[in-house]
């Protein structure tokens, strides 16, 4: 088998694609569910996206890439460590997430009606703006990294020894990496929509059913839903071999969208069915 020299041609246009995806389809979806539903107002969209931005980008992440900055040198030691961090990772996102889910549903609601329709819409916002602020971001950074990357002329660089011989790892990566590959990352936002609109429909029920016990279940299924396809990425070191690997690890996120719709669909109260 030939030496890759050049990445392949199609992982720029693959990046572009993934970006405009990544962008785009939330403000596509939300438009076509408020079109849909009348009472899927924007309203719902913008409070989906205020809870997310608090819960994880102004709180939850800075906090969790600090504690992380102390322990990486353990966390590359251990990988019984790793597990249990990745664990640790999984439980906050369900908790920060699904109890500001909550408290917005509380709060922010206003003199609006607490039903299935807005509860989609925003889920549609929280999982929007995860998409469009944060993966989005990294796709873009990913761009970035293909292009200087792909045209670097490493030795010539100010690098120390560690610093060259990490960049020529990444830079190897890059030529073995296939040109669908940030495909995946879009195709991801499109299942993790479908998860983040069925945890907003599962918090709904404390309000509708009087039980707080949907919040714990909405926490749990979050935590599953980030833990599993993220070990199974450490696992397989998916990093390092993004072929086949990687769309195995992206079955089982399709697996859990499939089981959102499911409930999406369960929860979906029995005059809607109808109309």
């Amino acid at each position: 088998m030939p030496v890759a020299t050049e990445p392949d041609p199609w992982l720029v246009p693959c990046y572009v694609v993934a970006i405009a995806f990544q962008l785009l389809f939330p403000l596509a979806l939300a438009t076509w569910v408020r079109r849909r539903y009348p009472g899927a107002r924007w309203r719902f969209f913008g409070l989906g996206a205020v809870v997310f931005f608090v819960s994880q980008l102004l709180t939850r992440i800075p906090l969790i890439q600090l504690a992380q900055y102390f322990l990486r040198g353990a966390l590359k030691r251990s990988t019984g460590l790793l597990v249990g961090w990745l664990a640790f990772a999984a439980v906050t996102a369900g908790l920060f997430e699904e109890v500001g889910r909550y408290l917005g549903f509380r709060w922010l609601w206003g003199s609006h009606s607490r039903d299935w329709e807005s509860a989609v819409m925003y889920g549609v916002g929280h999982g929007g703006l995860e998409s469009m602020l944060l993966t989005g971001i990294l796709s873009i950074l990913g761009l970035v990294n293909v292009l200087l990357l792909s045209r670097a002329d490493l030795a010539k660089l100010p690098l120390s020894a560690t610093q060259l011989e990490q960049a020529r790892a990444q830079q190897a990566i890059l030529l073995h990496t296939p040109g669908w590959k940030p495909l995946m990352s879009a195709v991801e936002r499109l299942f993790a929509m479908a998860v983040q609109v069925s945890m907003s429909v599962l918090v709904l029920q404390c309000f509708v059913q009087r039980a707080l016990r949907w919040l714990w279940a909405a926490l749990a299924y979050h935590a599953l839903v980030d833990f599993v396809p993220v070990v199974l990425a450490q696992l397989l070191r998916i990093e390092q071999d993004p072929g086949w690997k990687t769309l195995l690890v992206e079955a089982v996120v399709a697996l859990f969208a499939v089981a959102s719709m499911a409930i999406i669909r369960r929860l979906r109260p029995s005059t809607d069915h109808a109309s």
